[in-house]
């Protein structure tokens, strides 16, 4: 409670320091009209906010938000995006997302001005704007300063997201940032072209051009979220897979999603991200789940082979990078050569199945060898932290 009221007042700091900076910037005439247009085409991406399976989003306003920061000056800019905002809120259901829809006015309102400020020395501020000037194009600097000030406010706007995101969620920001950038980097780039596209075409064609760069902003958000729902059926197909496989063993129920869950944690809180947490996730999934008939004795009695565990996914071409890893599990100390990544996911998942009883103390001894003192400090410590985080929220209050 007291780091979301801290959060809180970061965000509400922002906003107003943000306030107060763009009443210093130069002016830009603009019509009550055109405003509005923007306003309304906001509220309309704001609405398409891709939600993703961890709680935070991505959202698909910005490159809207610097269009319009390429035609009018900041005061403007802002007033569109708050309004935006609160339009966006009134449907059902996104009122219980106030919270991560302040993180995401934050982090476009403080971009906004930033950029709105780094416009003035490149003499492409609205009070000199080569957008607003009748009569002549673009030149070819012209261009690449748009794209460049794009690419500004696309990376402030993201980079600030996660890292309010990290905060309010308690994940270390660097994973935090570089994860989200593995999932929709991409994002970034298309969203600064988008956004410069917006405001030539909205010079040349009015309210039509917003129109058509919206309709761009929703496909390019299809495609992406089409991505995540392709990553998604991945998941869910091992999530059955390891469900049958346990339902022939009694007691096992679980267990491989207990693990890896608590194996995810502890690979943010080491630093993991992106694909590396991914793998993490399904090889501490996979880990163990051998063929029925091999089993061995451990702490929770007969379980399935974790001798075997690389031949359930030995010829998946999907999973071809977590064989690496079962292997280094399955037999730690074999020469096969393996990279760091590899011994660091193995040791993680070991290491947390050596703390839920699925792995003997033997085993984890026999991995330790072949990994740096420092990366088994560094998970043993990151997991006794998450293992304390789980016990106290499990706790009665």
């Amino acid at each position: 409670m007291k780091r979301s009221r801290r959060l809180w007042v970061l965000e509400f700091t922002l906003l107003l320091v943000s306030g107060a900076a763009a009443t210093l910037l130069p002016t830009s005439p603009f019509t009550p009209q055109a405003l509005v247009w923007f306003v309304a085409a906001l509220s309309i991406l704001k609405l398409s906010d891709v939600w993703l399976p961890r709680g935070d989003s991505v959202g698909m306003s910005s490159a809207l938000a610097l269009g319009a920061l390429l035609l009018f000056d900041a005061r403007v800019v802002l007033i569109a995006l708050v309004v935006a905002e609160l339009i966006a809120l009134i449907p059902a259901g996104r009122a219980q997302k106030l919270t991560a829809a302040a993180t995401a006015l934050t982090a476009e309102v403080v971009a906004a001005v930033v950029c709105s400020a780094a416009l003035v020395p490149l003499r492409l501020h609205p009070h000199t704007h080569v957008l607003v000037v009748a009569g002549r194009g673009l030149y070819a600097d012209e261009y690449v300063a748009l794209l460049a000030v794009g690419l500004l406010f696309a990376a402030l706007e993201f980079g600030l997201t996660q890292l309010l995101t990290g905060v309010r969620d308690i994940r270390p920001i660097r994973s935090s940032i570089l994860g989200s950038v593995s999932y929709g980097g991409w994002l970034i780039g298309a969203q600064a072209s988008a956004g410069v596209l917006a405001a030539l075409m909205y010079r040349t064609m009015g309210p039509w051009g917003l129109v058509v760069a919206v309709v761009i902003i929703l496909v390019m958000r299809q495609s992406f979220v089409l991505l995540l729902e392709i990553r998604g059926a991945y998941n869910s197909t091992i999530d059955v897979l390891i469900r049958a496989m346990e339902a022939q063993r009694p007691g096992r129920e679980g267990v491989a999603e207990r693990n890896a869950d608590l194996a995810t944690r502890v690979g943010r809180t080491i630093g993991l991200h992106g694909r590396e947490l991914e793998r993490l996730r399904y090889a501490a999934l996979l880990a163990g789940l051998g063929d029925p008939d091999e089993s061995d004795e451990t702490a929770l009695g007969p379980s399935l082979s974790s001798r075997a565990s690389s031949r359930v996914v030995e010829k998946v071409e999907f999973l071809s990078a977590v064989l690496p890893v079962l292997r280094l599990y399955d037999s730690p100390s074999s020469g096969e050569h393996v990279r760091r990544g590899d011994t660091i996911c193995a040791y993680t998942v070991m290491a947390v199945g050596q703390a839920t009883g699925t792995v003997t103390a033997a085993q984890l001894r026999e991995l330790s060898e072949r990994v740096s003192p420092r990366v088994t400090a560094e998970v043993d410590a990151a997991l006794a932290s998450v293992l304390a985080s789980r016990e106290a929220a499990e706790k009665p209050s």
